[in-house]
Order: C-alpha cells, then sequence, then structure tokens
C-alpha cells in the first residue's frame, strides 16, 4: 500500500523539479516578493473552493499547525526563490535534494532519533559533493547555492512538520490555512517592503498559474494526505529523483550545463543520496 502512496508522491517531485527553472524565468522578470505573493494567494484561492465547507471544523490545533506550516513553507520559498536569480535550476535542485540529509539530522537534533552508520557516511560524501558542486576555485560559494541551502533545511523542516500535523485528520482544512498564513505573510513583506505590482500580460499569469495550482496548490495538499501513511524519511529518499528530472527539463528549456566539476559534484551527490537504497536491496539479498 505505501508503495502506492510513494508512487503518487513521486509524480510530486517530478511536478516540482519542473518548477525550479518555471521560478528562475518568472523571477528574473517579477520580484521576490511579488512572486512568492501572486503563487500561494492563488493557491489559497483555489483551494479554499474546494475546503470552504471544512471551515467549521477550525480549532486552536489547526491554526497553530497551519500557522508553523505556512512561515516554514515561507522561508523556504523566500531562500528558494533569491537563490535561484544567483544560481542555475539545475545546481538549485541537485542542492534541494539534500533534504534527504537534512530531514534525519534534524530528527536527530529534535527528537534524539539514532543516526546510523550510513547516514552519516553519506553526509560525509555529500560534503564532498556540495563542495565541488558549489565552491569555486577560490573555495567561495555562490550567494544562489548559499540560499538554496538554507531552503533545502526549511523543506526539510517542513517535511518533518507535515509528518506530526498529518494525523490530526483535518488534511485539507490544514493544507488550505497553511497558504492562508503563507499568503498572509507574503502580503505583510510586500507592502512593507515592495509595492505589490498588477500585471496583466500572459508571460505573467500563464507560468504563475502553472506554478500556483500545478506546483503548489494540488502537490502540497496530496503531501499531507500521504504523510499519513508515508513517514518523512520516505518521504526524503523521494526527492533525490527531483534534480535528474529538473536538469533534463533545464537542458531542454533553458539550454544548462554543469561544468565538468560541477557535474562531478552533481553525481556524487546523486549516487550518495542512492546509497542507502543501494545497501538496502543489498543486505535484503543476503538475507534471502
Amino acid at each position: 500500500m505505501n508503495l502506492y502512496y510513494e508512487r503518487i508522491f513521486l509524480i510530486n517531485v517530478i511536478v516540482w523539479s519542473a518548477s525550479f527553472i518555471l521560478t528562475k524565468n518568472v523571477v528574473a522578470n517579477v520580484s521576490v516578493l511579488n512572486l512568492i505573493t501572486y503563487r500561494f494567494v492563488i493557491a489559497f484561492i483555489i483551494v479554499s473552493i474546494f475546503s470552504i465547507g471544512k471551515f467549521r471544523h477550525i480549532d486552536r490545533e489547526v491554526i497553530k499547525s497551519s500557522a508553523k506550516l505556512g512561515t516554514i513553507l515561507y522561508l523556504a520559498y523566500l531562500f528558494q526563490t533569491i537563490g535561484l536569480k544567483y544560481t542555475t535550476a539545475t545546481k538549485a535542485a541537485f542542492i534541494n535534494s539534500l533534504i534527504v540529509i537534512f530531514v534525519p539530522l534534524i530528527l536527530f537534533f529534535t527528537k534524539g532519533k539514532k543516526l546510523n552508520k550510513i547516514t552519516l557516511f553519506i553526509c560525509f560524501v555529500n560534503i564532498i559533493g556540495i563542495g565541488l558542486l558549489t565552491l569555486n576555485y577560490n573555495l567561495g560559494i555562490n550567494l544562489g547555492d548559499f540560499l538554496m541551502l538554507i531552503a533545502a533545511v526549511f523543506f526539510a523542516l517542513h517535511i518533518i512538520v507535515v509528518g506530526a500535523v498529518s494525523s490530526l485528520g483535518k488534511n485539507l482544512l490544514i493544507g488550505t490555512l497553511q497558504f492562508g498564513f503563507l499568503s498572509f505573510i507574503s502580503i505583510i513583506f510586500s507592502i512593507a517592503f515592495e509595492p505589490l505590482e498588477i500585471y496583466s500580460n500572459s508571460s505573467f499569469w500563464i507560468p504563475m498559474i502553472v506554478l500556483s495550482i500545478f506546483c503548489t496548490a494540488i502537490p502540497y495538499i496530496v503531501q499531507i494526505y500521504i504523510q499519513k501513511v508515508v513517514n518523512e524519511e520516505r518521504i526524503s529518499l523521494l526527492f533525490t529523483a527531483e534534480p535528474v528530472f529538473a536538469a533534463i527539463i533545464a537542458y531542454f528549456v533553458a539550454g544548462e550545463i554543469l561544468t565538468p566539476k560541477e557535474f562531478v559534484g552533481a553525481l556524487v551527490i546523486f549516487l550518495s543520496l542512492n546509497i542507502e537504497t543501494i545497501y538496502k536491496k543489498f543486505k535484503l539479498h543476503e538475507v534471502d
């Protein structure tokens, strides 16, 4: 049964992999705060249409959980969207896939969940991969890559919190209010730091609607339902597929190509993120 839900979530991951190049193209002409505001306000409106009947079940726990999720997700997208202004969609996706490492690390520091030797080895290998992918020859890191690392931490934290709140049994309501709180934060920051602009051109609205509905509203609601039956670590492992699809899409859409050093770093990250899966399959064959 879990395999069925994991396959559904993999569709989420593929959709999110396309959002990197889509966001990068939009943010080239639209301010970061405006982009985030429009993206999540539209998502909130769309999801609210289907969940308005659930609003009567709002209680303190739902508000608390939704506010926490909305705040974490806002910070994740703030750092990611700014980061995409200064790095490629391909590198961004590979860095974001480090969610698979950050989830067990956060669980270790917050809940005392033990790290196995494989996880520690993966962390060590990933440091090498990240160095090759992001550091220049003067050992400096690109601003965009650094911001993507911070974003990945917040996305990992979001996965963990979703896992905790999905047991409340009010998934559609929490998912909707998550977008509501995020939209509220976005509007406040937009008004405070830059004018909230009105756009009329199709070059803005077409990718924005795709981002809002197919890369935001649908997958994040699906995620909350799926994490009722699939744990955080399995969810994070599925993100290992994201950079592969993102790299393919970025190549065909924008002609993005990694340098030889970056390619080696990306390959090291991808292989390291699959070490645990390969190890478990090997151990299973040994038992057989």
